[in-house]
């Protein structure tokens, strides 16, 4: 065979470099490896024939080692190392989509039939349509997929969608030749100029700041940016991410193993119902094996067992500003900014939740929480100090401070609407004293800050009821649906609504409403158009396809972002909201017959 010229070498060589896709990551304990063994995972949950990546470098940055280190605090073990790849996803499958529910339903199908499994076969087909890593990574499900010609898979882990690549081969490092003649080899070190670019500097803390979330707080702490401005940048790049399940059911062996051995004396210990104890997570379990961990503690704070949950009555959440701060400029060994480099800080344990400790059972705990997960009564509590200086509601943004109950496996922490204190970043708890009239804030506002923005609106409205003295949100639909009955079918907490025409706008009613015209004030209606809180931008962070920005396309769900649009308004105290011409209701309002 003839040997190819140098203009077809090249043009081999773009053809093949085509095949993959950069920006992912792999965490592990050895900045040796020169090919990915796919035997070899996980220590606390192997998965073989599988290599995971992630776009996250946070994400991977949880799969290094540490120990402990003279001053109390964790440093990276020797030579843990976040490794940037370029994958070949060849043929891959997506759990979600039409192609990847097909091939599911066609899996379960075949599978014997078993009347004592632990799980149905309609319930193993939900949890792999959601992706859900415990049932992807059933070594029958990897086998079919590999069956099928699949050479990927998305799965999701703690709410984040990560890759598994069957074959080494497949992952080539960031500066690779991409040389077509190796096309088979699983040495991902051949690179241009040497050893492929690791990421041994990512990150000095626990989960490592983002030097652009870092660098958007330090100008705000100067007074060079707005506070708005910082969240908006915050938002785009350490969006807040929900659990879409609940993390794993570890047995008493694996909890055990994941503690430290002057920990394991008390693994599992049993806690007096009734007493006044505090919760958080034992960070190292997760670190350095991948095993969620519950920390309890008495209320001196001292440690008194480690097991799978937490449920706490009569709750209260607290954080220390300044620390948190310190930790959200990044560590001073990563020195993301002159002032992280001088006062920075890794995270360390200065969250916690008090409470009344419940003395549930474990496999309640997670029924419950199972359940509350899909109840829009509930919602996910979050703490990440990179972002902001307190625990905070997930569904709008705003910090929290007590609860009337907690319910907590894992980092999964979820607490009832209902009695749910929340309030403003300007809360005088929150000063930072350090940097005197500043608030390290997360962004959204509550309703006694938020309803600053809230306007009187007078409106019309046409009915065909000839007689009625106040709309009533509850009898939505039954004037025009249109699309947003299909919208509104999975949101029950934001559906009951009464739609309006604004006396300024002057529009003209559309057809099919009734002939009788009725007029009214709204009050407290937030002006969307102006959208003075950035509820809008909050909204489109959370509707964003997770799977689309796992592929490095943002692509926003509209009807998602209108639900949780609508979400945040009502949830933050507004009556309603509007813009120029029209506008709607989310509380029963009195109206009069117009002439």
């Amino acid at each position: 065979m003839a040997k190819p010229t140098p203009a077809q070498m090249k043009a081999a060589v773009e053809a093949f470099k085509k095949k993959f896709t950069g920006g992912f990551y792999h965490g592990s304990p050895s900045n040796k490896i020169k090919a990915f063994d796919a035997s070899k995972g996980d220590k606390a949950f192997p998965t073989e024939g599988v290599t995971f990546v992630t776009r996250d470098p946070d994400f991977a940055d949880g799969f290094l080692d540490m120990h402990r280190n003279q001053k109390g605090g964790w440093d990276y073990n020797k030579g843990s190392t976040v490794y940037p790849v370029n994958v070949n996803l060849g043929k891959h499958f997506v759990p979600g989509s039409p192609e990847g529910k097909a091939a599911i339903s066609e899996f379960v199908k075949n599978l014997p039939a078993n009347p004592d499994a632990a799980m149905s076969a309609a319930k193993r087909a939900q949890l792999l349509e959601s992706g859900a890593w415990d049932v992807m990574e059933d070594p029958k499900f990897l086998d079919y997929l590999k069956s099928t010609g699949h050479d990927s898979f998305t799965v999701m882990e703690g709410g984040v969608p990560n890759v598994g690549i069957f074959k080494p081969q497949n992952i080539r490092g960031k500066f690779a030749k991409f040389n077509p003649e190796d096309a088979e080899s699983p040495d991902f070190m051949k690179a241009k100029g040497g050893k492929v670019g690791a990421l041994t500097g990512l990150a000095k803390n626990l989960h490592g700041q983002n030097p652009k979330v870092a660098k958007a707080l330090e100008e705000y702490l100067k007074g060079n940016i707005s506070q708005e401005e910082r969240i908006r940048i915050l938002n785009q790049n350490l969006p807040i991410r929900k659990w879409s399940e609940l993390p794993p059911d570890y047995t008493d062996e694996q909890i055990r193993n994941a503690l430290m051995a002057n920990k394991q004396s008390k693994a599992l210990a049993p806690v007096a119902a009734g007493s006044r104890v505090g919760n958080r997570l034992d960070i190292p379990a997760y670190t350095q094996h991948g095993v969620y961990v519950d920390t309890t503690h008495d209320a001196a704070g001292k440690p008194i067992s480690y097991g799978r949950t937490g449920h706490l009555k009569d709750v209260e959440f607290s954080s220390k500003p300044n620390q948190a701060v310190r930790v959200g400029l990044g560590t001073k060994e990563q020195a993301l900014t002159p002032m992280g480099a001088e006062i920075g800080s890794a995270k360390s344990p200065f969250a916690l939740i008090k409470g009344t400790h419940q003395g549930t059972k474990d496999d309640e705990v997670r029924r419950m929480m199972e359940e509350m997960m899909r109840d829009p009564a509930y919602t996910q509590i979050g703490m990440d100090p990179r972002r902001h200086s307190q625990f905070y509601d997930k569904s709008t943004g705003l910090p929290v401070f007590s609860a009337e109950e907690k319910l907590q496996s894992g980092p999964l922490i979820i607490a009832p609407r209902r009695g749910l204190e929340t309030t403003s970043w300007d809360d005088p708890r929150l000063e930072l004293s350090d940097f005197p009239g500043k608030q390290y804030a997360a962004g959204g506002k509550v309703a006694k800050k938020a309803l600053e923005f809230a306007k009187s609106v007078p409106f019309v409205h046409y009915s065909k009821a000839p007689n009625i003295s106040t709309l009533d949100p509850n009898m939505y639909g039954t004037g025009i649906k249109g699309k947003e009955a299909a919208r509104l079918k999975d949101a029950p907490d934001i559906k009951p609504r009464s739609y309006f025409y604004t006396q300024a706008g002057g529009r003209q009613p559309e057809q099919g409403l009734g002939p009788h015209k009725y007029q009214g004030v709204a009050e407290d209606i937030y002006p969307l158009h102006e959208d003075p809180a950035g509820f809008s931008q909050m909204a489109k962070v959370k509707a964003i396809d997770p799977y689309m920005m796992s592929q490095g396309v943002e692509r926003i769900d509209e009807q998602v972002h209108l639900n949780e649009l609508e979400r945040l308004i009502k949830q933050a105290g507004y009556k309603g909201y509007a813009n120029d011409d029209v506008g709607l209701l989310f509380d029963r309002t009195p109206v009069m017959k117009a002439d």
